[in-house]
């Protein structure tokens, strides 16, 4: 697979920025025995399934994509069953449970040292891992990552507090507060007017070019894991789908607009 990496990053045409791109897949199984089966989220027919969960990564221009590596997904099911690890010839270094989104931090480490990519790009349910993109950003890295629609974000630089206890009865305040109201990034997409909207180009399709109208904003998110609020580059994205309906897509990026 890293021979496959590496002649995928020289093979790509640099004329546009390489991505290296995350998403995971599931392959429904039967039986108890293919190694990480269990009943868990299978993206491939949209529900809980007896089934293989991995992380992908693949390398792309826009143009061209192509698998590069990827991460058997290990449940907590299989982690705390030490016999099936035995049975099914686990080696001990992989025995240890990992998040997916760990499991990505993993090969964006691995692959930084092998390929060429300009960024990282990724689905909502690894965008909203505020830890991963910390660690992107803190390598030094670009990133792109989709978010689901709920995420919550800070129109306004704030700041963290206790607040303090009002009158003498109750208890005493312990938890933080952000000194500004949060919003979520559909709440704030729908304020929008059209001017606030820009044409861009995207890239070319099988159909013709893909273009889209988009909107940029400065936004702050608390990442409640280590009580730390971070800025992120807002990214909102509407396109018409071929059936004609509105389809819109918010990203965090770490990228500036100059």
């Amino acid at each position: 697979m890293d021979q496959v990496a590496r002649e995928v990053s020289q093979t790509l045409p640099k004329r546009k920025l390489i991505a290296l791109i995350m998403d995971e897949s599931g392959q429904v199984k039967r039986g108890d025995k293919s190694v990480g089966v269990g009943r868990q989220y299978c993206g491939n027919v949209g529900k809980v399934a007896n089934c293989q969960v991995a992380v992908f990564a693949s390398l792309g221009n826009g143009d061209y994509s192509s698998l590069i590596d990827f991460r058997l997904y290990l449940s907590r099911e299989w982690c705390d069953a030490p016999g099936r690890f035995k049975e099914a010839g686990i080696p001990d270094s992989e025995r240890s449970f990992k998040t997916k989104a760990e499991l990505a931090w993993e090969i964006i480490e691995h692959q930084s040292g092998q390929v060429d990519f300009d960024f990282v790009s990724a689905v909502g349910f690894y965008g909203n891992d505020a830890g991963l993109a910390r660690k992107i950003d803190e390598s030094g890295k670009l990133y792109m990552l989709d978010i689901h629609s709920d995420q919550r974000v800070y129109l306004e630089p704030v700041g963290l507090h206790v607040p303090e206890r009002k009158g003498s009865r109750g208890r005493v305040p312990e938890n933080l507060k952000a000194t500004a109201p949060e919003t979520t990034v559909r709440e704030y997409a729908q304020t929008l007017e059209a001017g606030d909207w820009q044409e861009i180009a995207v890239r070319n399709t099988a159909k013709g070019v893909l273009s889209g109208f988009y909107h940029f904003a400065s936004v702050w998110i608390w990442n409640r894991a280590i009580d730390r609020i971070g800025p992120r580059l807002l990214v909102i994205r509407k396109t018409l789908t071929p059936r004609g309906e509105e389809e819109i897509k918010y990203s965090f990026t770490n990228a500036n607009l100059e």
